[in-house]
């Protein structure tokens, strides 16, 4: 041991750089012994290697390394077991030994890199399910149509897949970037259906062709322009030289063109063929009750009412509500001030323009204005 010790101090004093890759254990300023050391290994893997090849490297490299400690613990103990029998002492299994034997590790910098895309990924799986569940709730609640609710998922599912396609198609891996952007697309991608679904659901004509014609007429322009100037907005990125900056820009220009042309070209059609028509009138009884579910404000305010009901009711919600108050109430009074503006904007519209005081009548009575290409309100 001593001429071990004299041997890797001389040989540190020639190869300084090599103190920082071995931990040494010094008594009275003289090395007696060291407790760890570091080799590096070269590997054929790159540096810009995806999460998928990192990971196989990464399993590959745990073998290794669980190989080499299985094979150390097992010398060390026919070591000391046959020292044992060398003095004459009875020695027993070397179990002990085994278990402990300080272990060898593996760690590289890239590791870092392809754990945090790995979670990205899994993660953006679940945050697709979530934002799609959120963009055709948020659409039920604009509109009250679960049908038109379903046909603008549809919509918003094929511009998903096909900007996906398209990843694939310019030979891009799915990473933090492609990953992160896959969340911001379902929300981006939901916006002009958005548009046209509300402005279907609410044209006082009857059949399918004529509203979705009439919802174009209304909010075709705008939503053009809103597509225009994003894309505007996003040219100056094209022209960036940190490459996550311009692929996020190009995400987003295809997003756009996407949307867009998907929203007009395929939304609308499948809103003429499919979608809802104006129903006979009901009862008076039914009446009164889709009279809270008749505008937006109203269904505002009732989604608002049976949340709260349900915190209240159900233990685990109303555990997570008092566990985080600060995110909970923020929640909350953005909920409430949502509700109370919408149902605000309607009134002073209601006053504006006398036939939308009773949006229930404009949706019951929309045979009377059957025929009418226009209505100036």
């Amino acid at each position: 041991r001593g001429n071990f010790t004299a041997a890797l101090t001389s040989f540190l004093d020639e190869v300084k750089y090599w103190r920082t890759d071995i931990g040494l254990v010094q008594e009275g300023g003289e090395v007696v012994g060291f407790t760890w050391a570091r080799v590096w290994f070269s590997s054929p893997m790159s540096q810009q290697a995806d999460a998928n090849t990192a990971w196989r490297f990464y399993n590959e490299w745990n073998d290794i390394v669980d190989d080499l400690n299985k094979r150390a613990a097992r010398e060390v103990a026919d070591a000391k077991l046959a020292a044992a029998v060398a003095e004459g002492v009875d020695a027993s299994l070397s179990t002990e030994v085994e278990t402990e034997l300080p272990q060898a590790v593996q760690s590289s910098e890239i590791w870092v890199r392809m754990i945090t895309e790995r979670e990205a990924i899994q993660g953006s799986k679940q945050a697709i399910l979530i934002a799609a569940v959120s963009a055709v709730g948020t659409i039920f609640l604009f509109t009250g149509d679960l049908a038109l609710s379903v046909l603008t998922l549809l919509n918003l599912s094929a511009i998903v897949v096909v900007e996906l396609a398209m990843f694939h198609m310019l030979g891009w891996q799915l990473g933090v970037v492609e990953a992160i952007s896959i969340t911001i697309l379902v929300g981006l991608s939901v916006d002009f259906c958005l548009h046209l679904a509300e402005s279907y659901s609410q044209s006082p004509l009857r059949t399918r062709k004529a509203r979705a014609v009439d919802a174009v007429c209304r909010v075709g322009t705008p939503i053009m322009s809103a597509a225009l100037t994003t894309i505007l907005a996003l040219s100056p990125m094209m022209l960036c030289t940190i490459q996550i900056l311009k692929k996020f820009g190009i995400i987003i220009l295809l997003n756009m063109v996407l949307s867009i042309s998907f929203g007009l070209l395929l939304y609308v059609p499948i809103l003429m063929t499919f979608g809802p028509e104006t129903a006979e009138e009901p009862s008076p009884l039914i009446k009164k009750v889709m009279a809270v579910w008749a505008t937006t404000g109203r269904r505002a305010a009732l989604v608002t009412v049976v949340g709260m009901t349900l915190v209240l009711l159900v233990p685990a919600l109303r555990t997570e509500y008092t566990d985080n108050p600060i995110s909970s109430g923020s929640l909350t009074a953005a909920a409430l001030i949502c509700a109370t503006t919408l149902i605000v904007y309607e009134q002073v519209q209601a006053r504006r323009h006398p036939l939308l005081q009773n949006r229930a009548w404009v949706g019951s009575n929309r045979g009377v204005l059957h025929g009418h290409d226009v209505i100036d309100l």
